[in-house]
């Protein structure tokens, strides 16, 4: 994110994600420093962080755009702060970046919950854009509209850990599905 003083984008998450998943991506990065970091007794130091994290995030979607950061911040504009758009079961939903402020850091600080537990990074960190197929409402088999599902192309169970991400995924209807697995 940081290299000598400066912003540098993440070159492999810019060309085949879409946007929801880079700024998901980062603002998990960002909460897992700051809670990890939050103890300690300089917290200026914890919003500059995620300041940078900010414009290395906006650097990433500005190379994705093929735009300048002004022009980002300015159609990603939700309310204070920016974010991103996405549809969600046909409504229109907002990822926005979230501001850590001093006072919002020293909640965290106050976290009672186990320490110990690691978050799931697989979840921001697909491969295909499985969004976009998602939102298609289609079965890739058939072609039907009926409630979807998920197939996994090999079993979850067998994977180990760090494959779990990379998983081939279909989107089949019910029938499709059961025919597949059956």
């Amino acid at each position: 994110m940081v290299k000598k003083g400066k912003n540098e984008t993440r070159r492999n998450i810019s060309e085949e994600r879409d946007e929801l998943e880079i700024i998901r991506t980062y603002k998990t990065i960002v909460k897992g420093l700051i809670q990890y970091f939050c103890l300690a007794n300089n917290l200026k130091v914890l919003i500059h962080l995620n300041y940078l994290a900010e414009y290395s995030c906006l650097k990433t979607l500005t190379k994705k755009r093929k735009t300048s950061i002004a022009r980002v911040r300015k159609k990603c504009k939700i309310g204070s702060t920016w974010g991103v758009s996405y549809l969600n079961k046909k409504k229109t939903h907002y990822e926005p970046w979230d501001v850590y402020s001093w006072n919002r850091i020293k909640k965290m600080c106050n976290y009672k919950g186990n320490p110990d537990i690691t978050i799931n990074r697989f979840i921001f960190q697909g491969r295909t854009n499985f969004t976009n197929r998602l939102k298609a409402e289609r079965c890739e088999n058939c072609d039907k509209t009926t409630p979807l599902q998920i197939h996994h192309i090999g079993t979850i169970r067998n994977a180990h850990r760090h494959r779990v991400g990379n998983k081939r995924t279909e989107v089949l209807c019910q029938d499709c599905h059961q025919k597949i697995t059956n």
